[in-house]
């Protein structure tokens, strides 16, 4: 519900910039802040990823960690699918002199793969944890964890229009695809599982 909600946020919010012709309007050239988001948005990586299912695989559980990686696997193909599919080209900030071919991200930019498998990773460890740890305010109850994944993947999502390599299609379809995949994912499993 919290992604939904942030996913609904960030929709309204691409919606309006996109009509109001400022796409590209949350792009910061400013070194110090792209490098705090570069570092924020490597929370995305496949790296990453990996070596958090590996520490629940060894630390947690071991089932919920191969249903944490196949969740990544599936979005993360279903993403490069439909890049190849679409094939819109990344927006004109993504730039940097310093890489190859000159450019940040070589790949196509729509749907966003961060955001597509952040959304399908970070959303479905939420939901493990969901009942775990909870903080009481007067009479409702918050779920501590799917909180704060739900900031790292808003997080995500707007780092990489912040340094670039994205425009606000790409986030909110990337964040609407992950939806899509984690829900299916969500409701699939424990029939597959049996």
């Amino acid at each position: 519900m919290i992604i939904g909600i942030i996913s609904v946020v960030v929709l309204l919010l691409g919606i309006i910039l996109i009509f109001a012709g400022l796409n590209e309007s949350f792009y910061a050239s400013q070194s110090s802040i792209r490098a705090v988001f570069k570092g924020i948005t490597y929370l995305g990586e496949p790296v990453v990823f990996i070596m958090i299912a590996a520490i629940v695989y060894i630390g947690y559980n071991k089932k919920f960690a191969k249903n944490l990686a196949l969740s990544l696997l599936i979005t993360w193909y279903l993403n490069q699918f439909l890049k190849s599919i679409v094939q819109d080209p990344r927006p004109a900030t993504n730039v940097d002199v310093t890489e190859d071919f000159g450019m940040v991200e070589t790949l196509y930019g729509f749907p966003s793969g961060h955001a597509q498998t952040a959304v399908a990773f970070w959303g479905y460890l939420g939901d493990e944890f969901k009942d775990n740890t909870t903080y009481k305010l007067n009479s409702f109850t918050i779920p501590i964890v799917p909180v704060i994944l739900s900031i790292i993947i808003f997080l995500i999502s707007i780092s990489r229009i912040i340094i670039g390599v994205h425009d606000v299609q790409d986030i909110v379809g990337g964040v609407l695809f992950g939806i899509a995949v984690l829900l299916i994912f969500m409701y699939l499993e424990p029939l597959v599982s049996e």
